[in-house]
């Protein structure tokens, strides 16, 4: 076996193991709110919203990739591709978290922020398999 083929096999696996993970990113990001709502009430329903966003953001920022690969625009920027998903998360936020205004705005920003971020440090062949689905606002 030669020193590239076993590169793309770790690869392959690390891809695989990504694409695991962010599949149950939902699971893992709510992990915590039963535990936080046994000590906390209020602390346990908030981590839980918050925990549903960052999972509805992951799914929003990877359709709006596989959406920008497919129309061949692979050197969007990172603020346009916030922009993008801020705009559809805005009222989720809004929602979840009774915000208004700049409020919502900030915190829709920065969960998509880290939405892409997390997205932009992963290989662009995870990006081409549906890993994480947006639930319904």
């Amino acid at each position: 076996m030669s020193f590239i083929s076993v590169l793309e096999t770790v690869g392959k696996d690390f891809e695989h193991g990504l694409v695991f993970v962010l599949g149950d990113v939902n699971k893992i990001a709510t992990a915590e709110a039963p535990v936080l709502e046994k000590i906390n009430p209020a602390a346990g329903a908030i981590a839980g919203q918050i925990a549903a966003l960052t999972s509805q953001a992951l799914g929003i920022a990877t359709q709006t990739e596989q959406k920008l690969q497919a129309l061949g625009n692979t050197t969007a920027s990172k603020e346009k591709k916030v922009a993008e998903i801020v705009m559809i998360l805005l009222p989720a936020v809004a929602q979840m978290l009774g915000l208004a205004g700049i409020q919502a705005t900030t915190v829709a920003n920065e969960i998509a922020t880290s939405a892409v971020n997390i997205l932009g440090a992963l290989p662009s062949s995870v990006l081409g398999k549906p890993a994480v689905s947006a639930p319904a606002a």
